[in-house]
């Protein structure tokens, strides 16, 4: 849609409320809401706000006082493309909006810009990046002031869906209303984990059906009387939930249109040598990415060793516990599916236009550079039974972050000033954790020291 046909489409289908949101630095989804009546003021002049918004912490605090109440305005700009109607809010729609200065052009800190510009550059240097975001997450409940599991059940077993038929069928009726129909759902874990599958698309239409998908679980588990979190390990007992990240590639205009695919892949994983220099250019800022796709103190609880989350740097064709996975096809008559790498580690509470930028960086990177991945590997990394030489991912946030504020290539292509406030951001988020006194430590040390 234009600018045009959505304000026709408001006034068809009754709308009185738009909300107009963006993804902040720490992976909230915020914004602001207007009235039918002042949308096509908004899409004008876009809705003024501070800069500072777009850069507070979770805990709603200024994170960083560079960009404070003093350094004035941006413009959220609706992007009438990405309109839907809200099915579980009658008279409610949302959009997606492009952050701009008082000139109207991109501000530096939009991360779904900086997305939108990888994407332009990955299409000259390589082909269309598309990229598919599998989510898992939990479905809690409520118990006083804990959260307990929303129910028990067994992994993968048939009939999960019937403890919760209404809560499955209106997140299907969602998607499909908002144009991210659902493909498959599948219990992951037996305490209320599903994951649920959609289509992959191009690099930035794919991030939005993520922040959306995640908008739409967290609110149609509230009217269910549940918790829809992405929130990585709430049980220590039980599996966390991630989100697997697919990459693909293709150039129409090239003879072979699949960039990552080759027939004479000398290990016989149908790979083509750019997919394997993407790979190495993944493998070789591994550690910094952590920092973008497991952002939280929590999503390092999650990324254990034999907890079906990768802890090692490594891939394997069809090897769920290395952190890449080359995903195994059949040979089918209906024609060739793409090859696609899957980054295993991280987990919803990513911004997903700031991890899509990372991993297409890093992937061109790699691409530029030649990078080797090294060896694949069949072993189970959750498992090894020598782990001296193992090169284990990041074994917190800190160490992440201080392996992020490392990456010169990740600073130049995120933008210095977007990245030093990401990094100032989480840095906040780490203190916090690190000065607050949990009840393991009450029970550990106060009956005995």
């Amino acid at each position: 849609m234009n600018a045009s046909e959505v304000l026709a489409a408001v006034d068809t289908a009754g709308i009185e409320l738009i909300r107009l949101d963006y993804v902040d630095w720490g992976g909230l989804l915020r914004g602001r809401t207007v009235s039918r009546d002042h949308l096509p003021s908004a899409f004008e002049t876009g809705i003024n706000s501070a800069q500072t918004n777009m850069t507070i912490g979770v805990d709603d605090h200024e994170a960083n006082p560079d960009l404070g109440a003093q350094t004035g305005d941006v413009w959220y700009v609706p992007d009438p493309t990405t309109f839907v109607s809200l099915p579980w809010a009658p008279g409610y729609a949302h959009m997606f909006v492009d952050v701009v200065d008082a000139n109207g052009q991109p501000w530096f800190g939009d991360p779904r810009a900086v997305l939108r510009r990888m994407a332009a550059r990955a299409a000259v240097e390589l082909g269309t990046v598309r990229l598919g975001f599998e989510q898992e997450g939990h479905l809690l409940r409520r118990d006083g002031d804990h959260f307990v599991k929303a129910f028990n059940s067994r992994v993968f077993l048939a009939d999960f869906q019937d403890l919760l038929p209404a809560f499955f069928l209106d997140m299907t009726r969602a998607l499909r209303t908002m144009g991210s129909p659902l493909e498959k759902f599948t219990m992951e874990s037996p305490h209320g984990m599903p994951e649920l599958n959609v289509r992959y698309d191009d690099a930035l239409p794919s991030a939005d059906k993520h922040a959306r998908f995640k908008l739409a679980f967290r609110a149609v588990a509230r009217q269910h009387g549940y918790v829809g979190s992405f929130m990585p390990k709430p049980f220590e007992d039980m599996p966390g939930a991630g989100c697997h990240i697919h990459v693909s590639v293709s150039d129409p205009t090239a003879a072979n249109p699949d960039r990552f695919a080759a027939g004479d892949d000398p290990r016989g994983f149908g790979l083509s040598e750019t997919a394997y220099h993407f790979l190495g250019g993944i493998l070789a800022h591994a550690d910094a990415l952590c920092a973008i796709g497991s952002p939280t103190v929590n999503s390092y609880k999650r990324l254990q060793p034999g907890a079906w989350a990768p802890a090692v740097k490594g891939y394997g064709l069809g090897n769920r516990s290395a952190m890449v996975r080359i995903v195994e096809h059949r040979t089918l008559s209906r024609g060739h599916t793409s090859a696609r790498l899957e980054l295993r580690s991280p987990d919803g509470t990513a911004n997903s236009y700031l991890l899509g930028a990372a991993i297409i960086a890093c992937g061109l990177d790699g691409v530029d550079r030649k990078l080797d991945p090294g060896e694949p590997s069949g072993a189970d990394f959750g498992h090894l039974t020598d782990w001296s030489a193992a090169p284990l991912l990041p074994r917190s946030l800190d160490r992440a972050l201080d392996a992020l504020a490392a990456d010169d290539m990740l600073r130049a292509a995120l933008s210095p000033r977007l990245f030093d406030g990401y990094l100032n951001t989480k840095r906040q988020e780490w203190q916090a954790f690190s000065r607050a006194v949990t009840d393991w430590e009450y029970n550990t040390y106060a009956n005995f020291f």
